[in-house]
């Protein structure tokens, strides 16, 4: 048995998880939510990535890296709409209060 050969079965799992986490991920984005960071990523340890799997990992690094671009963008729009968001509440916070101590007399006219 080839060395390829016997770092399929690992290579096929690895690449069987990328595939299910950039499903999920790609509906957390089209819900509105933004996929967690794993932080815990460590390469896996599987040897030389067998020739046959390679048009497959290649593909799963371009929806790797499609999938990244998405969720920089989202991320930028999530900050962008939190700027936007401090200014009208800074805006607000200017609003002076009422003054208490000269109510002005409010009338509600129910035969009208």
């Amino acid at each position: 048995m080839s060395a390829s050969h016997v770092n399929s079965p690992g290579w096929e799992g690895e690449l069987d998880r990328l595939e299910a986490q950039i499903v999920e991920d790609r509906k957390l984005l089209r819900s509105g939510q933004i996929p967690p960071e794993d932080s815990g990523w460590q390469p896996p340890q599987l040897g030389p990535l067998p020739p046959d799997l390679a048009p497959r990992a290649r593909r799963v690094q371009k929806d790797l890296s499609d999938l990244g671009k998405k969720v920089r963008s989202a991320m930028k729009k999530n900050q962008e709409e939190l700027r936007r968001a401090g200014e009208e509440r800074d805006k607000l916070r200017k609003i002076p209060p009422e003054n208490k101590s000269d109510p002005i007399p409010r009338y509600v006219d129910f035969e009208g």
